[in-house]
């Protein structure tokens, strides 16, 4: 959809569809065509980008700043099953370290502020802590 307002020239396209569009219509296009340009950013497939994008150097360094993004990305979401898990045990640890520390301080009569400032738990942790002894 175009729409003329003043100066400007909006154009409304729906990038989804731009997925369902068959690589052999998006070859056809031309380089001035918007769907062609866009194209890029919803094909997933490295080495059909070069395809359709192969003559154009903008193309080509677009293609190339994508694929960097996309290594970088990857590192940021890489993670490890094991490392996962590991996070999970360490800090279950570290609440249950701070729940007996609690436990051990409010039996010599500590002052709450003093656990609360000492173990990283809330004073409602504590308090529920207090009443479980009880």
């Amino acid at each position: 959809m175009f729409i003329y307002k003043s100066r400007f020239l909006y154009i409304d396209i729906h990038i989804d569809l731009l997925n369902e569009i068959d690589y052999n219509e998006i070859e056809r296009l031309k380089e001035d065509d918007l769907r062609w340009l866009l194209y890029i950013f919803v094909c997933g497939d490295e080495s059909l980008r070069e395809k359709v994008y192969g003559e154009s150097e903008m193309m080509k360094k677009l293609n190339q700043k994508i694929d960097d993004y996309e290594t970088v990305l990857d590192r940021w979401l890489y993670y490890s099953k094991e490392e996962i898990d590991n996070a999970g045990f360490e800090e279950l640890g570290r609440k249950k370290m701070a729940k007996e520390t609690a436990k051990k301080m409010l039996e010599d009569h500590l002052d709450i502020d003093l656990i609360t400032k000492y173990t990283g738990l809330t004073l409602n942790q504590i308090e529920n802590i207090k009443n479980e002894e009880n």
